[in-house]
């Protein structure tokens, strides 16, 4: 199958997970070549379409093997940033950074004095001893 033909279906209402399934790969892996082809799907026509300038060139390639982005499609593809939608990391430094500023704000009372508890198996028991 091609991507022309694979373009024309999911036009036709098919969808990814189910020309995944038909093709025999991951719809993960249908959707990267999809891609890496230049084919994005428009929102306002609710159809998909090709982006870039060499469409017979890039329709005439087999689903089945790898799809590579072509050189002349280059500029039609998002960056791998923009689809992952990457979560903000928290920067071990600041987060360290905060750590020790609230440990020197902590009263040393606190950490000198010693704490026990015991916990019976009744949940409505809890001891709590301090000395």
């Amino acid at each position: 199958m091609t991507l022309n033909e694979v373009i024309v279906r999911l036009n036709n209402g098919t969808t990814i997970g189910a020309l995944a399934r038909e093709l025999g790969i991951r719809e993960r892996d249908l959707e990267r070549k999809i891609k890496n082809a230049a084919i994005v799907f428009d929102e306002d026509k609710k159809i998909w379409r090709y982006m870039g300038i060499a469409e017979v060139e890039s329709f005439s390639r087999g689903v089945k093997g790898k799809i590579f982005a072509l050189e002349i499609d280059r500029p039609f593809i998002s960056p791998k940033e923009e689809l992952q939608h990457p979560q903000p990391t928290l920067n071990n430094a600041d987060y360290e950074y905060r750590m020790y500023k609230d440990y020197l704000n902590i009263d040393p009372e606190v950490l000198t004095g010693k704490k026990t508890f015991f916990l019976s198996n009744s949940k409505k028991q809890c001891l709590a001893f301090s000395y």
